[in-house]
């Protein structure tokens, strides 16, 4: 005669033979949500450095003062004087002398720097802005090639003339520890600002209003 079967001891040796996650399976289900994590802290960044750029494109300058006075400007330090002149891609050797009584917004970038796309970005937008004013921009690079700078301008072009600096002179002569840096030229040929880091249209705007650019 057959013996009775105990319900819950072959309860538990069903829950028991039952099979677990091996520890790669676990692993794997550790990485899958950490990269959904990563992708959506990706995804918020973007979503929030693209409206930046947009507010700050279109800002007033009189409510701009607050942001711009955050102590990054080295304006009231003397520097040596813009006489340089750089080669440019297109051929030809160019600097600040080249531009007598008209002021020069400067961009020192790199290919390699992720800022410095969005300051290109923004300084696009006052480019735009000023047009037909007695403004002129340049976009130096440095410390790289000509071919690579040649590549990255076909691929993301500046609507100014790009200048070459493969041996980081001016980096040394104007102490730039760092990119993107923003100078700012006045009509008299001397420097009236330069920032290490992004800076705003508002606070360009501001500065070059400084020196007598009506905006």
């Amino acid at each position: 005669m057959p013996e009775p079967i105990d319900t819950e001891t072959a309860e538990t040796e069903v829950v028991e033979s039952t099979p677990q996650p091996s520890g790669a399976a676990a692993l794997l289900r550790w990485f899958l949500v950490i990269g959904v994590v990563f992708a959506m802290f990706a995804l918020g960044a973007f979503w929030i450095a693209r409206n930046w750029i947009d507010d700050q494109g279109t800002g007033d300058p009189a409510s701009a003062d607050a942001a711009a006075d955050d102590g990054g400007a080295t304006a009231a330090r003397e520097y040596p004087v813009p006489d340089f002149r750089l080669a440019s891609l297109d051929g030809r050797r160019m600097g600040p002398p080249d531009f007598e009584g008209q002021a020069v917004v400067i961009d020192f970038w790199a290919s390699w720097c992720g800022p410095c796309k969005l300051q290109a970005k923004m300084l696009d937008k006052l480019h735009e802005e000023l047009d037909g004013q007695e403004v002129r921009f340049l976009a130096i690079n440095l410390g790289e090639d000509e071919e690579t700078v040649r590549e990255y301008v076909e691929e993301t072009p500046f609507p100014y003339s790009v200048l070459l600096d493969p041996e980081e002179e001016l980096m040394m002569r104007y102490e730039i520890y760092g990119l993107p840096t923003v100078m700012v030229i006045d009509r008299e040929g001397q420097v009236s600002y330069l920032r290490t880091g992004l800076t705003d249209v508002p606070t360009l705007r501001r500065e070059l209003a400084k020196i007598g650019i009506e905006l």
